[in-house]
């Protein structure tokens, strides 16, 4: 199952940088994701780094809720252009859970930028996948929180440390993607 929703992932990413080449908004399908490492790497520098073979539970937390600001600038560089609920409330439920917040289900739409209804449906999938998981508020029988399982925490965890190890080993391909971004905005 884990390796199902990995392998979904890594077809999603694929076939999202390859249909911006096709029409045109990006020239190279490596650039969207050499912009993240460069801002993965400026936050792990900030931080002092995380060794290569792991990183503690705030470090990935902290790049997590970095990666979700990153998220919000690309919309508005690209507006109307992604739109990626169920990836937004993943990333902001590991943000979450690294702070010690809990995330309701009307916060979970809100942090997925769609519809009310169109978030509930993604909230549904994932429950369905496994990703996430409803839980009772304890005093406001009235709220449902959710927090990520095991699998959607390892799937983002995974995610992130991935990006901090390439962005530790690669950081001259974190300075092409710094003029690339900037080419991109034509400045």
């Amino acid at each position: 199952m884990q390796r199902s929703i990995y392998r979904w992932v890594w077809i999603y990413w694929k076939a999202r940088a390859r249909a911006l080449v096709l029409i045109g908004v990006i020239r190279d399908c490596n650039v969207i994701g050499l912009w993240i490492l460069l801002f993965t790497q400026e936050k792990i520098m900030e931080k002092g780094s995380p060794s290569a073979g792991s990183s503690s539970a705030d470090d990935l937390a902290d790049v997590a809720t970095h990666y979700l600001k990153l998220r919000r600038k690309r919309e508005l560089a690209f507006p109307n252009l992604f739109f990626d609920p169920s990836w937004d409330i993943l990333i902001d439920l590991y943000a979450a859970a690294g702070t010690g917040h809990q995330v309701s289900v009307t916060s979970a739409c809100i942090a997925s930028r769609a519809p009310t209804s169109t978030a509930l449906r993604h909230i549904d999938r994932m429950i369905d996948l496994g990703l996430i998981a409803r839980r009772n508020d304890p005093q406001d029988g009235r709220r449902i929180h959710l927090q990520l399982t095991d699998a959607g925490n390892d799937l983002i965890e995974t995610f992130i440390c991935g990006l901090a190890r390439l962005a530790q080993r690669r950081p001259a391909i974190c300075d092409c993607a710094a003029s690339s971004v900037e080419d991109m905005r034509g400045g």
